[in-house]
């Protein structure tokens, strides 16, 4: 796919946001086209400020309650 497009002198195709991932062209290890996603930058800042902001919130808390309820925030990310 890639020589079809050096072929006709075309850059790489643009990138787009969708269900909360930035989607782009790659190349695999083996040479061939791939689509690879990315989080899109604005969220993870966004979501990021949230965790300071109630890790800050939740100080004084139990360090267990405060552990539990990142792992929750933490694996809905990863998920």
């Amino acid at each position: 796919m890639c020589e079809n497009r050096r072929a006709r002198s075309e850059r790489r195709p643009e990138t787009f946001d969708l269900l909360g991932f930035t989607h782009y062209c790659r190349t695999q290890k083996d040479g061939r086209f791939g689509l690879g996603r990315k989080p899109i930058g604005k969220r993870v800042d966004r979501t990021l400020r949230y965790i300071g902001a109630e890790l800050r919130r939740r100080m004084h808390r139990k360090p267990c309650e405060v552990v539990k309820w990142l792992g929750k925030i933490l694996n809905g990310w990863l998920r």
